[in-house]
């Protein structure tokens, strides 16, 4: 899937396929083009890249070859907090200037070698050709 149109500020038309299932309020996410790079510890080989998140909209009207997509109205921390907070069982409150994770499945980890992800939005706007994937729901 591909950014085909910027519509507004708010709105977007995304190609899609046939074969995706994409219906009415699908989350996708718009991509940067360049990635957070992994490296190979031993070898410093370049492994690949975690995707940059540029934005995530949800699909509101759908036609046979593209559909039409909104900005994301619920943010990421309404939706940590809700979904936290229904299961009333998390151990750790991890706090970041761009959002709050409430995590109840902690790893036992050498603190000092932890390289967080790339969660920050890229600063990147958007453009016609970008790449659109179905979001994964965190």
């Amino acid at each position: 899937m591909r950014v085909a149109r910027i519509l507004s500020h708010t709105e977007l038309v995304i190609t899609i396929d046939k074969n995706q299932k994409i219906t009415t309020g699908t989350r996708l996410d718009i991509l940067d083009d360049s990635t957070d790079k992994i490296i190979d510890p031993v070898t410093k080989k370049n492994l690949g890249g975690l995707p940059i998140l540029k934005e995530t909209v949800n699909v509101k009207q759908i036609f046979p070859n593209f559909c039409i997509a909104r900005k994301n109205d619920s943010s990421l921390f309404a939706r940590t907090i809700k979904s936290s907070i229904a299961a009333n069982n998390f151990k750790s409150i991890m706090i970041n200037r761009e959002n709050l994770t409430i995590d109840s499945n902690i790893l036992n980890v050498n603190d000092s070698e932890i390289e967080p992800e790339i969660t920050a939005k890229s600063s990147e706007p958007i453009h016609i050709g970008d790449v659109v994937v179905i979001a994964n729901d965190k």
